[in-house]
């Protein structure tokens, strides 16, 4: 919870209360800019503000409890205006547990199992994971389906230059300007070197519309 207005926000599975100190950290080190306070939500519950202090007091009776559904407070923010939000290294993230699933730009991978030097990660699309797991991964990123894309626009491509072993493709003059309206526009694809054939290859492309 951000103090200030109580703001909640979830931030991990407690599996024990020997993890406290390190949830208390994470939940610190994700709202650098603000005093935090680290409340837990029981087992079966699903609405935040029915979390509660780790010393007994309910969420809702806190001071601050939904302030900032209410109003915004002035200087209450887990980022300093204009700074960018900076992620925890994987290796200092002690939330971590085998089997969860880090996700970024590329996928997703799965932790495979956990070091002093932070975790060892696994592609989830090579990953001994049930066909669920994956599939329920896979909904979420896509990887598989842009890597069946990728491929069978390879395919297409190769299909088409094909059609003739000797065909290769011709290098095509530089478009020029001219001051002329009626003569300006694109020159003419040219054969460069015998053996070569003018073609114009246009094939649909899976990463755009």
């Amino acid at each position: 919870m951000r103090r200030c207005d109580g703001y909640v926000f979830p931030l991990g599975r407690l599996h024990a209360r020997a993890e406290l100190p390190v949830h208390a950290a994470a939940c610190a080190a994700a709202c650098p800019n603000a005093a935090t306070e680290l409340l837990t939500l029981a087992p079966g519950r699903a609405e935040l503000d029915q979390s509660v202090a780790l010393d007994g007091r309910p969420y809702r009776r806190t001071a601050t409890a939904n302030l900032y559904r209410r109003t915004r407070v002035e200087n209450c923010s887990c980022q300093p205006p204009g700074a960018a939000a900076l992620l925890m290294p994987l290796a200092e993230d002690r939330t971590l547990r085998p089997g969860d699933v880090i996700a970024s730009e590329e996928g997703a991978d799965l932790v495979a199992s956990l070091s002093r030097t932070g975790p060892a990660l696994v592609d989830y699309r090579v990953a001994a994971v049930s066909r669920h797991q994956r599939n329920a991964i896979e909904e979420r990123v896509g990887a598989l389906r842009r890597d069946a894309a990728n491929a069978a626009f390879r395919e297409a491509l190769h299909a088409k230059g094909n059609g003739s072993r000797r065909l290769r493709v011709a290098e095509a003059q530089i478009p020029t300007l001219s001051t002329d309206r009626a003569s300006a526009g694109f020159a003419p694809v040219v054969s460069r070197g015998e053996g070569f054939a003018a073609i114009r290859l246009v094939s649909p492309s899976p990463f755009g519309h």
